[in-house]
């Protein structure tokens, strides 16, 4: 007896059973993706000893390039020294779900927790949704060894300069002083100075980290978004910035504070 329709039959097995083919441009969760990986990461982070100083890596810009992006983490997992790592953003190209999923899978074969900072390219479609449900909120905060890391939202542009991105009240509650904390670090995927930052806002910014001068200091402030990378200390602000590039540049910044005072170097791999 002939079967006419067996070769569609088994086309259909076939598209329905391979993984590579489940594509929707609009998901933004699915069974299958990781979540709360940042909640996970803090309290891996919170398992470790109190450290005289503190020691982390700091990346970005990755977008699809997940070759260099495995060999990043190779160069980093060899370093018994890094105790955490901080990706600047820009982690996807056109903020898909599927996207995050490939970049976090070659994240989650860190040795140390990793944080993620959202970026330009991660807010696009429904790119904002797929990282509050993989990773969880875009504005967050958390202490390790008497330094305070906080991160935050600020590609002001996506949102049409809004007036909220990045929230300046926010941003003012996590720079109070708080009991046992020494410094602060900042980070956010675009510079204050760049265009995609949100004009309107860019002098209530300066005055926020002018101000905070007269509380926890500000050690520094790291930024992505711009793949050459760079190190500056702003004239109006006086807080140092550090861009550690793009992963397509071969290198990432590995940063140490010790009592207050930052230090950094250039890792190539």
């Amino acid at each position: 007896m002939k079967l006419p329709y067996l070769p569609i039959i088994i086309l259909i097995f076939i598209l329905g059973g391979c993984e590579q083919f489940e594509f929707d441009p609009n998901q933004s969760v699915s069974y299958k993706s990781d979540d709360m990986i940042h909640f996970r990461q803090q309290q891996r982070l919170s398992r470790l000893p109190y450290q005289n100083k503190t020691v982390f890596a700091v990346t970005g810009d990755s977008h699809l390039d997940y070759d260099n992006l495995a060999l990043l983490v190779e160069s980093v997992n060899k370093d018994k020294e890094i105790k955490l790592l901080v990706h600047m953003g820009d982690i996807t190209d056109h903020g898909l779900l599927k996207e995050f999923e490939w970049g976090n899978n070659e994240l989650k074969k860190l040795r140390v927790p990793y944080f993620v900072t959202i970026g330009n390219h991660d807010v696009v479609a429904k790119g904002e949704e797929a990282y509050r449900n993989m990773f969880g909120p875009t504005d967050f905060s958390f202490v390790t060894d008497s330094i305070k890391f906080v991160f935050f939202n600020s590609n002001g542009r996506e949102y049409g300069n809004n007036k909220h991105i990045p929230n300046i009240s926010t941003l003012h509650d996590k720079l109070e002083s708080e009991p046992g904390v020494k410094g602060i670090l900042l980070f956010s995927h675009v510079p204050y100075w760049d265009k995609d930052f949100n004009h309107l806002l860019t002098k209530d910014y300066v005055k926020l980290l002018n101000s905070s001068h007269d509380h926890t200091p500000v050690i520094a402030a790291f930024n992505g978004h711009l793949h050459a990378g760079g190190i500056t200390t702003p004239a109006d602000t006086q807080i140092k910035h550090l861009l550690p590039g793009s992963v397509n540049e071969r290198s990432y910044l590995k940063v140490t504070i010790e009592n207050g005072v930052l230090s950094y170097e250039k890792i190539s791999f």
